[in-house]
């Protein structure tokens, strides 16, 4: 087995898969084949007369497990053919999985391996939980049986909105916030019981009540949540020392996969399941450990040597992606941290083409850019799909897509929703339109009760029946609500619904687009909506694209009406025009640098590199918040295999003003003999071939007259009146 593992890894990765009987962290790389590095080291163990159910192999996803029982299943047809048999595998043949790997006299005694017992976190201790929930039952006090059922976000939201009603407290807080608080408390092992000892407040109460209530329920209907699947295997190994023994000595072999991204209970699970001296084995890329906003334990695996003794460290430091510049590059940003382990990446390719970082005068410039470069590209050599558009926060993506909508190209964007289908998005836009067109009724009924204001579906929907039958507008009906059979509560809140609107009409009069958005968001009170509504992160970030909203409003620098109404038809239309967009399966890749982590592109365009963009601002103030920062820009540069493209603006709209900020000090770490720097808006000529009076047309709508021409823009009349500078790129004259 030794000689065929030395075939197919490199030395550093057949080091760390022959090392067993002793704890070993394997810290890799991007793209070093770590993952591939484990599962032969699964393959060397099983040869070893290890029995596949002494093995437990973790990761944190079904795809990766499933790519690991892949890379088995090549393996196992690998040894097969060195045998000479021509027996194949057939994928659709499970049953037989376990018959293709046996005793091969050069490689030791190979037992039969069972692809199917490679875990994720949860599905591990699910199975766990299955058959040792008797025991449960003794430590809880619960009457748990083995055909309990896992429920899913959803249907606990469900169990905490029927508490929270129950006990009149609904308006407090969202069964998101709540659902929220109880994952965090569960995740460093806190129950209802414990949690009573550190009420400090009201609202404290409020939570240890749910929460309580929440786990009856749950036990009543004998069901678990995920969260549970975690929680309740660690309270059950504190307390039965004798269960714990048990499945520590049926689990000889532990493997971890991905094990930077393990929050508390997950390590502490691992800690109790292995021996301190001998069975675990740990692959860590402390570069990528980007969650540590989300609980993840960089510290715990730093001092890893504290929990295993005699720990040994293998390091994997060969990527076998990226050309050498992108790989030196990398090396240069991640040096600047101090919390970490140290590596030395070399690249297995040495063809070395420079970064280009190039400097634009904003933020519209650097979208068709960025956008005009990948459509002549692909209109050489390349898919759209070769290409990946990061930038560090959601927000960021609509000057891109507002080109390529305007050029019709097709993109994807990962792990979001397209920007003008995000609800923070959707909420705004539709005050906006209910406040130009009192009749549009679905813009009314999407914002009744956003925020809350109790005003429910069951309510809107009534009034929606007799809007129907007697032929007139929802709008009519609310107001005049006195004169229908609606119960008093729901009148009073639609009172102050329609007093709150005619506020907002008032101070809206004489006001900009932008300055219209910012009024309705302080009226509504939205930003602590959102807070209450999401995770306090998420919120922020749901935040950003209402600031980004108010960025594009800016573009429509007059007054009240025919500007607001110009605003809204723009982006109907950009939003008609995607719905109507043919469906092609060839995209431009469109993420934030979190979506991005296990991805790679041939292109990359790596976005907003400006201080206090990335890094966030808060992070320059915090150097534990500054090197998470540092470890994402890693994951960034390393999504590259052969281009890499860094841009920033000199000037950009940031919360409705006008910042100047310096470029990223990630994009200076970068030594300049690596990259080439353009300034393109100091050094492009721009001549308009638009002159006054001349008759254009918008790429996507509408007649323009020309009125004004400058080098790089022209200001347009439209046929209402209502004028606008625009870039001239973006007009074809008629």
């Amino acid at each position: 087995m030794k000689d065929y593992l030395k075939k197919v890894l490199n030395k550093q990765q057949y080091e760390a898969a022959v090392y067993v009987n002793w704890p070993s962290l394997i810290l890799a790389s991007a793209w070093a084949w770590k993952t591939r590095t484990l599962t032969y080291k699964i393959a060397y163990i099983n040869s070893l007369w290890v029995w596949w159910w002494n093995i437990l192999a973790v990761t944190f996803t079904n795809k990766a497990a499933n790519e690991m029982k892949e890379r088995l299943r090549e393996i196992a047809n690998d040894l097969l053919k060195i045998k000479n048999h021509e027996k194949r595998i057939d994928d659709n043949e499970e049953a037989d999985l376990d018959e293709l790997i046996y005793e091969y006299d050069n490689y030791s005694n190979y037992s039969s391996v069972n692809f199917n017992r490679i875990w994720t976190f949860h599905s591990i201790f699910l199975k766990i939980l299955k058959i040792d929930i008797e025991y449960v039952n003794n430590v809880l006090w619960t009457n748990y049986t083995k055909y309990f059922n896992v429920i899913d976000e959803s249907d606990a939201q469900s169990l905490i909105r029927k508490i929270l009603k129950d006990l009149w407290v609904k308006d407090s807080f969202t069964p998101r916030e709540i659902k929220s608080k109880i994952s965090k408390m569960k995740n460093v092992w806190l129950t209802a019981k414990n949690f009573l000892q550190q009420i400090s407040n009201e609202s404290d109460e409020i939570v240890w009540k749910v929460y309580g209530l929440y786990e009856k329920l749950l036990r009543t209907q004998n069901s678990l949540d995920f969260d549970d699947l975690l929680l309740i295997p660690y309270l059950l190994f504190k307390e039965k020392q004798d269960i714990l023994d048990k499945w520590k000595s049926k689990f000889k072999y532990i493997l971890v996969d991905e094990a930077q991204d393990t929050n508390k209970i997950q390590f502490n699970l691992i800690r109790m399941l292995s021996w301190s001296e001998w069975n675990i084995t740990l692959i860590w890329d402390d570069f990528q450990s980007i969650y540590w906003w989300r609980w993840a334990v960089i510290d715990d695996f730093l001092n890893a040597n504290k929990y295993w003794n005699n720990l040994r460290i293998f390091k994997l430091e060969t990527n076998y992606r990226s050309k050498k510049t992108i790989v030196d590059a990398w090396n240069y940003i991640i040096q600047n941290n101090k919390n970490q382990y140290k590596k030395n990446i070399i690249a297995n390719n040495n063809e070395e083409t420079k970064i280009k970082t190039i400097s634009f005068e904003t933020e519209v410039d650097e979208a068709v850019w960025v956008i005009s470069l990948i459509k002549t590209l692909c209109q050489k050599w390349k898919k759209r799909s070769d290409f990946a558009i990061i930038y560090r926060v959601n927000a960021q993506s609509e000057p891109f897509e507002k080109v390529l909508l305007t050029e019709n190209i097709p993109y994807k964007i990962y792990w979001a929703f397209k920007f003008y289908d995000r609800r923070e998005v959707k909420d705004v836009l539709s005050y906006i339109k209910y406040l130009v067109n009192p009749s549009d009724w679905i813009s009314l009924a999407r914002i009744i009760n956003v925020p809350w204001r109790r005003i429910w579906q069951a309510t809107v929907e009534k009034l929606q029946q007799i809007a129907n039958k007697e032929n007139l507008t929802l709008n009519y009906v609310i107001e005049n609500i006195e004169k229908y059979d609606i119960n008093s509560l729901a009148k009073k809140n639609i009172f102050e619904f329609l007093k709150l609107i005619n506020y907002i009409r008032q101070k809206i009069k004489n006001k900009t687009p932008a300055e219209i958005i910012e009024i309705i968001i302080n009226n509504i009170n939205y930003e602590n909506y959102l807070i209450k509504e999401y995770w306090e992160n998420d919120a922020q970030e749901r935040m950003q694209n209402v600031w980004q909203l108010i960025n594009t409003a800016s573009n429509f620098s007059n007054m009240w009406i025919e500007w607001l109404k110009g605003f809204i038809d723009e982006i109907s239309l950009l939003t008609d025009l995607e719905e109507n967009k043919l469906e092609q399966n060839d995209k431009i890749n469109l993420m934030t640098a979190h979506a991005s982590k296990w991805l790679e592109f041939d292109t990359v365009f790596l976005v907003w590199l400006e201080e206090n963009i990335f890094p966030l601002s808060k992070a320059r103030l915090d150097p534990r918040e500054l090197e998470e920062e540092r470890r994402l820009a890693y994951v960034w540069v390393t999504r590259a295999k052969n281009n890499l493209f860094l841009t920033y603006a000199e000037s950009r709209r940031q919360y409705w003003n006008l910042r100047m900020n310096p470029i990223s000090r990630f994009v200076e770490e970068i030594p300049d003999n690596l990259k080439t720097s353009f300034n393109f808006w100091k050094t492009i000529e721009y001549t308009s071939k638009f002159k006054q009076w001349d008759k254009v047309k918008h790429k996507l709508f509408w007649l323009w007259e020309v009125l004004e021409s400058f080098d790089d823009a022209v200001i347009v009349r439209f046929y209402n009146w209502w004028i606008k500078k625009i870039l001239w790129r973006m007009l074809d004259k008629i």
